[in-house]
């Protein structure tokens, strides 16, 4: 009981900042969508005048900018934390050190429900075509949420690990939305150079938005979901170490 009172004070706490930030909550809710549209305007017309449905290739790349905004909140706001030596007075407390990893995470998760919320109800007005199968949507629902937690316990935990965790912070938001532009969210490799196409094709990234198009399309996991179920389960690890060795460390001499 004492663990999910731990929890859920985290959670509760996190999510309160976020709805009287008003700035967090306009861009949790509006940026995602407008590079969505950016992208749909910009590429749109040419992929039809070929035939290709970019709407429905468009939207897994939108649900997972709205992920990576979703982490570049998380990180801030637990560097912060971290930084006024909240964290320092939380392991006083009786509750495990990863109870307030998990009420961390239950926030995101939250946040990211309605930021893929405003994705979702845009890919459905612009006609995006999805396999609406319960297996399909139950995948697809399972994929977004795991990426969702490993992202944000990933940058989480690198931030805390770092000397200077707001600076950390924003850095990685900077990196990830970096990374997006250096996969398949917005081009297909199909359409890229031959000697780049290849490492495209395997950034962490495409694997993963390429499982979500196989399973929109109703064929299951498809060619991709063998290699993006490896870099899930290696990069779900790799964070939930971070996070927990980042939430026992002191910051608050550091500053």
């Amino acid at each position: 009981m004492r663990v999910l009172n731990a929890i859920g004070a985290v959670w509760s706490r996190d999510l309160k900042r976020i709805v009287r930030n008003r700035a967090a909550m306009i861009s949790s809710l509006v940026i995602p969508g407008l590079f969505v549209l950016a992208f749909y305007a910009a590429f749109s017309p040419s992929a039809e005048a070929v035939g290709f449905d970019y709407p429905t290739y468009l939207a897994p790349s939108g649900m997972l900018q709205a992920i990576i905004f979703t982490s570049g909140g998380s990180a801030l706001a637990i560097a912060l934390d971290a930084e006024n030596g909240i964290h320092d007075r939380v392991r006083t407390c009786p509750a495990p050190m990863w109870a307030l990893a998990l009420g961390r995470v239950a926030a995101d998760v939250t946040r990211m429900g309605w930021s893929g919320g405003v994705v979702v109800l845009l890919a459905i007005a612009l006609g995006v075509q999805c396999d609406t199968s319960p297996g399909s949507l139950l995948a697809l629902v399972a994929l977004g949420l795991g990426v969702t937690v490993i992202l944000c316990a990933g940058v989480d935990g690198l931030c805390l690990l770092a000397r200077r965790p707001s600076s950390a912070a924003l850095f990685f938001q900077s990196l990830t939305i970096a990374l997006l532009m250096f996969s398949t969210a917005y081009v297909p490799a199909a359409l890229l150079p031959d000697w780049i196409a290849p490492l495209i094709r395997h950034v962490p990234i495409s694997p993963i938005l390429e499982t979500a198009r196989s399973f929109m399309a109703g064929r299951g996991a498809g060619e991709a979901g063998g290699e993006a179920l490896i870099w899930l389960v290696v990069l779900s690890g790799a964070a939930f170490y971070g996070l927990t060795t980042g939430l026992s460390r002191s910051h608050h001499d550091d500053r």
